[in-house]
């Protein structure tokens, strides 16, 4: 598909429309005291690198929950990453969606309707253990281990051998540690670091929390190691966060003490993800962040033939969908029902809607 004129995009009003925070989480509504988002600019530029760089993006998502039948994974995540890659497909840029065994089925089977390969969905492992006996999915060294030769086995054949990008929508990552407290990145002072050691135990670092502040890290693959191994091996792939509470991979951008201030979770000091990311969109709702980049993208190539027929009603038929299969529920309120961030598909739905019809298409 050829590259038309870009077309203008109104993003300071599209970042309002992302910021609205209907489940009252904090991070997305916070404003610095200088009156600016703490991700203020993000979207443009994040929707910018990808419109000019992108060749094959590798797309993460997938928060395991334990629904009414078994684990299971949330409404939020992804739909946004199906969105984005079947966006980026029909502007000619590969991708390859990842996640763990608790998101495999879901994705996969939400792969065909959308017109996506299932088997473009990689899959990490849970330490090559079965995902299903969650108490032997320990945090330890071994285990640490042989996720990080799986990951350096990811990146050295492809596909990921060609990514450009990697995107995490709505996944959770570990939180700090005594360590990631001191690193210089985030000038975090002695203060900071002795109120860090003070308010949360050894035992609940370097963790993966969910925003009750239970500690989830059984449930999730160590997918956050495709990250510190493109930082580590410095590879050219450029990362990208979608975040709407603060325990998700890409908050890392933004230091402890901060998202302390801005979350209203009573367990904001143990949930902050300490995994950055080159660019960090907040939302509201994740996914909105992933309807936001495809959009902005299409329009910066010039080619919103893309997305024409991607509206909101397709995708309450996609959601409706997933839920209906029993292949995800509600994270918030963990019923299987059409529902998102304990949002109906009507209000949720809203801010899709306003975006595009800002670029002139049928919302």
């Amino acid at each position: 598909m050829s590259t038309g004129s870009r077309i203008n995009v109104d993003w300071d009003r599209w970042e309002a429309i992302l910021h609205a925070d209907p489940s009252a989480r904090g991070l997305p509504a916070f404003r610095q005291p200088d009156g600016r988002w703490l991700d203020q600019g993000q979207l443009r530029t994040a929707a910018e690198h990808l419109a000019t760089h992108a060749r094959h993006v590798g797309i993460l998502t997938g928060f395991s929950v334990r629904g009414p039948n078994g684990m299971t994974i949330e409404t939020d995540g992804p739909p946004g990453a199906i969105y984005l890659a079947r966006v980026l497909n029909e502007l000619d840029v590969h991708t390859t969606i990842v996640t763990d065994a608790y998101g495999a089925h879901a994705l996969r089977t939400s792969c065909r309707p959308a017109g996506l390969s299932p088997e473009s969905v990689l899959v990490m492992p849970f330490d090559g253990l079965a995902p299903m006996v969650p108490e032997r999915h320990a945090n330890d060294a071994a285990s640490s281990r042989r996720s990080l030769a799986w990951c350096d086995e990811v990146f050295d054949t492809r596909p990921a051998r060609d990514w450009t990008h990697l995107i995490s929508i709505e996944r959770c990552g570990p939180c700090h540690t005594l360590s990631s407290m001191a690193a210089a990145s985030y000038q975090h002072s002695a203060a900071t670091q002795a109120e860090f050691a003070r308010l949360v135990p050894a035992e609940a670092r370097d963790r993966c929390h969910n925003m009750r502040g239970h500690d989830i890290t059984p449930l999730m693959a160590k997918t956050h190691l495709l990250f510190e191994t493109i930082a580590e091996r410095r590879l050219p792939i450029t990362t990208i966060g979608i975040a709407d509470g603060g325990n998700e991979i890409g908050a890392g951008a933004i230091a402890w003490d901060t998202i302390l201030r801005a979350g209203t979770s009573q367990a904001m000091d143990r949930i902050a993800c300490r995994i950055a990311t080159d660019f960090l969109l907040l939302a509201g709702v994740s996914n909105w962040g992933g309807y936001a980049l495809a959009l902005g993208v299409a329009a910066l190539r010039g080619q919103t033939a893309a997305v024409r027929t991607l509206d909101a009603d397709s995708e309450r038929a996609a959601i409706e969908h997933l839920v209906r299969r029993g292949e995800a529920v509600d994270g918030l309120t963990l019923e299987a029902v059409a529902t998102v961030d304990g949002l109906k598909l009507d209000d949720y739905l809203e801010p899709l809607r306003q975006m595009r019809t800002s670029l002139g298409l049928s919302p």
